[in-house]
């Protein structure tokens, strides 16, 4: 998947991803939180999607009822992105592949709901995004904590460039 770098904040690629799902989902509540230094050298577009993909599979396995929420929290070299959503969690065995292709985990969380239109290539996209910035996509699901996908992502994963010295 190509990735072309340029200048930005992931705090504003944060923001205009939930509002995208905002405006799709009306009736969930979101919540967006973020700290630190976020401005890095990115893939705007190409981010946007994974954080959109993460946010549809929250909103998809998440209770109802429950918040969505995104967080974003900079140092100097990395940038964590967390979505986290509360309901059932994911099986231990779906863990180990959650991330491969055309793969569906059952919707515990909305049970007897079968209006699902995913493919099963949301995760595995967004995972190829992240680790296409030198990242990392990881997954921790439990009934104390939810679920929270985490992508770490290298400021200056590309180099330095003329319009980004900092790297």
């Amino acid at each position: 998947m190509p990735i072309v770098r340029e200048p930005c904040d992931v705090g504003e690629i944060c923001d205009a991803a939930l509002e995208e799902m905002k405006s799709s989902h009306p009736d969930r509540a979101f919540r967006l939180v973020t700290s630190g230094e976020l401005g890095g050298f990115f893939d705007r577009a190409r981010l946007e999607q994974a954080f959109g993909n993460l946010l549809n599979n929250a909103v998809q396995h998440g209770a109802p009822d429950s918040p969505v929420v995104l967080e974003a929290h900079g140092t100097p070299e990395r940038i964590s992105v967390h979505v986290r959503n509360d309901g059932t969690p994911i099986p231990a065995a779906a863990l180990q592949v959650i991330f491969n292709p055309l793969v569906r985990v059952p919707n515990a969380s909305r049970a007897g709901d079968a209006r699902s239109t995913s493919l099963g290539l949301g995760l595995f996209i967004a995972r190829g995004i992240v680790q296409g910035h030198g990242g990392t996509l990881e997954v921790e699901s439990s009934e104390a904590s939810g679920t929270v996908f985490t992508a770490r992502l290298p400021v200056c994963a590309g180099g330095r460039t003329e319009s980004w010295p900092a790297c």
